[in-house]
């Protein structure tokens, strides 16, 4: 089979954009936990976060299927935690790196090939 350079490219780009797809729930949860790490938290909020963290953590272990619900759960535990202007600066980190993701997805796209005319 010949591969031509739009194909190879295009399958290249799925297989690079594919770990970034597979990983989408471990990576938010690795974000939201370095969102918190960028916050002047007190000792009494990490221990509260670490609690809420660490409940959620043994009920959905690694490898477990991917339940939303429990993960809104658990972040809206977080935010009550957090102090308005704590909360403020999480969404607006949370925000960019939103941003970020969907860029370097757009990135991870294959090229689409121009449309000829008739």
């Amino acid at each position: 089979m010949k591969f031509t350079p739009l194909i190879l490219s295009a399958l290249l780009a799925l297989g690079a954009g594919a770990p970034l797809l597979a990983n989408a729930q471990q990576s938010t949860h690795r974000g939201m936990m370095a969102n918190l790490r960028t916050l002047n938290l007190s000792d009494q909020q990490r221990t509260q976060i670490r609690q809420i963290v660490t409940q959620y953590r043994s009920a959905h272990p690694k490898g477990s299927d991917p339940d939303p619900q429990a993960r809104k759960a658990m972040r809206d535990q977080v935010m009550a935690v957090l102090t308005p202007d704590q909360q403020s600066a999480f969404k607006a980190n949370a925000q960019r790196a939103r941003q970020q993701r969907k860029q370097l997805e757009e990135n991870a796209r294959p090229p689409q090939p121009e449309a000829t005319p008739s």
